[in-house]
């Protein structure tokens, strides 16, 4: 949940409430917000992005006592309330050339009276594929953060180090929205199960590496040739295409195309 959308919510709670109740909550979250503070301990996150990419790493928290009073948070239903939850991003934005990211992440948070421990860190490896707004795309990965007798927990090296290598591969469409191709990424490999215990001052080495082949983002709706993809008309009332497949034209970077990448058939 963003923070933009916990105020909202923040705000419709005090409206149900008469004026003293309203300065009194309003009293207690600014003096939790005033007193919020990250713990000491941390593990650092960084890799090495290839050109157009870009991260977002969001590390989310949840309180260490869930029944404590101060881990409680007001909603807009007067009387109740929700566990408190708490979520920091970290971003290395698009860049034209490759670059290397790193990220300090705290394993602890203290909303208030309220401890709170390191429960996930979210990943979107976002990637831009053409010039426009809406020509880009993004995989996504987890770290899950768990004690360590976890039968699956990564191990560490001596040096306190793990390499992570995310293999991300493109799939191609024609837009629905848009005058073009619109492609969606996924992304193996980005994924860990970290031992709660044993991770500060640890680092965790993320390599991004491209699958230099794309394929459709639907099997049976592009047919492969030694040039390239060409789209074929569906079936009625199906996305598959005919048999014999009849093959249509699409549009990109403002031309019309017959054959994915080249557009044009040599």
């Amino acid at each position: 949940m963003n923070k933009i959308f916990q105020s909202a919510v923040l705000i419709l709670s005090f409206l149900t409430l008469s004026g003293c109740d309203w300065l009194g909550l309003f009293a207690k979250e600014g003096a939790v917000a005033a007193t919020s503070h990250r713990g000491w301990s941390t593990f650092t996150f960084k890799g090495q992005l290839p050109a157009q990419f870009g991260i977002d790493a969001t590390a989310w928290y949840g309180p260490d006592d869930p029944d404590k009073a101060s881990c409680q948070s007001p909603t807009i239903e007067p009387g109740k309330t929700v566990t408190r939850r708490y979520g920091k991003q970290y971003s290395a934005d698009i860049q034209a050339q490759p670059q290397e990211f790193s990220f300090e992440i705290p394993l602890n948070y203290y909303k208030g009276l309220c401890g709170m421990s390191l429960r996930r860190v979210k990943l979107e490896i976002n990637i831009r594929y053409g010039e426009e707004k809406w020509q880009r795309t993004y995989g996504g990965g987890n770290f899950y953060i768990e004690h360590p007798e976890a039968a699956d927990s990564a191990i560490f090296t001596k040096a306190g180090t793990l390499d992570i290598s995310a293999k991300c591969s493109l799939m191609f469409q024609e837009s629905r929205l848009h005058f073009g191709i619109a492609k969606l990424m996924s992304c193996r490999g980005a994924r860990a199960i970290l031992p709660q215990e044993n991770l500060a001052n640890k680092t965790i080495n993320l390599k991004v590496e491209v699958n230099p082949v794309e394929e459709p983002t639907r099997v049976d709706t592009w047919i492969k040739f030694p040039n390239g993809w060409k789209p074929c008309l569906p079936k009625k009332g199906w996305q598959r295409c005919q048999v014999p497949p009849v093959f249509k034209t699409f549009e990109m970077n403002g031309q019309i195309c017959t054959i994915y990448p080249n557009c044009k058939e040599q």
